[in-house]
């Protein structure tokens, strides 16, 4: 099993933003938010298929999401949605009063055991 440093992107997803919002909705909105677009060569430099599992991590945190893979996302870099998930991964320190870095995480990612 392979890993790689990767930059993940984030984007708004209105679906999800709507879904975040409905009392009846949050296992559909778990389930999208913890998804990571990548490229078919990324995909294949982690040994993995479409749909596996992942897990993503860096200094503030780790994660686990499923991969989709996108013809239009370059090598080295994911698409996720912005959620509560990806916030685990930002810069985001409410002590040092810094502002979070939700668009750029640079991450470690690895097939997920």
């Amino acid at each position: 099993m392979d890993s790689l440093n990767i930059i993940i992107i984030t984007n708004r997803n209105v679906k999800l933003s709507a879904l975040k919002y409905k009392e009846d909705s949050q296992e559909e909105y778990n389930n999208l938010s913890a998804m990571i677009e990548l490229s078919q060569e990324d995909i294949k430099s982690l040994g993995i298929k479409e749909k596996s599992k992942v897990k993503l991590s860096n200094e503030y945190g780790a994660i686990i999401a499923q991969v989709i893979s996108d013809p239009e996302c370059p090598k080295g870099f994911g698409f996720m949605p912005v959620s509560k998930l990806a916030n685990q991964l930002t810069s985001y320190n409410p002590e040092k009063l810094r502002i979070p870095n939700f668009k750029r995480l640079e991450v470690k990612i690895e097939p997920s055991i």
